[in-house]
Parts: structure tokens; sequence; C-alpha cells
């Protein structure tokens, strides 16, 4: 499911997206409420299709995308950033 762009907006830290040495990165901040998350995945960045195992949340821990599921959900409380 595709996440609307206007709540998109309210995560993503402007001018958090930059360069690193395997790819790149950005910052989510949940400003809204206490949240679960129980799948992530993929991400299209122009154009190109980035899959869950090429996606690593830094939260409270590193973890890849494709590992985030019901049985091993990411909570991220208000105000958290990933």
């Amino acid at each position: 499911m595709a996440i609307p762009t206007a709540l998109l907006r309210r995560f993503y830290v402007g001018q958090s997206l930059r360069n690193n040495g395997d790819g790149f990165e950005f910052q989510l901040a949940n400003r809204i409420a206490p949240t679960t998350i129980v799948s992530l995945g993929p991400i299209e960045v122009d154009g190109e299709l980035f899959a869950p195992d090429q996606i690593i949340i830094r939260a409270s821990k590193p973890r890849k995308a494709s590992e985030i599921r019901e049985g091993a959900p990411l909570f991220l409380s208000m105000g958290k950033v990933a």
C-alpha cells in the first residue's frame, strides 16, 4: 500500500536526504501518534525500486526492512526519528 503524499511529508525530515558510501539515506520522524509498522518497502527513488532487503532501518537497532513483519514489528513512539 502506498503512503499518501500528504502523510509522507509529515514524516520526512526536510534536508535529511544525502548520499553515503553504499547509496543514500534520509530520516523520518514520527510526528503524528505512536505507530506500529508491520511491513515496509519497496521504496521508489527517481524511478528505481529498492526491495525491502536493500533497505536498512536505523531505529532502536539497525535491521533490514524485510525483517519487519507482524511477528517482529517496528514500534515508533511519537517524536521518534528513524
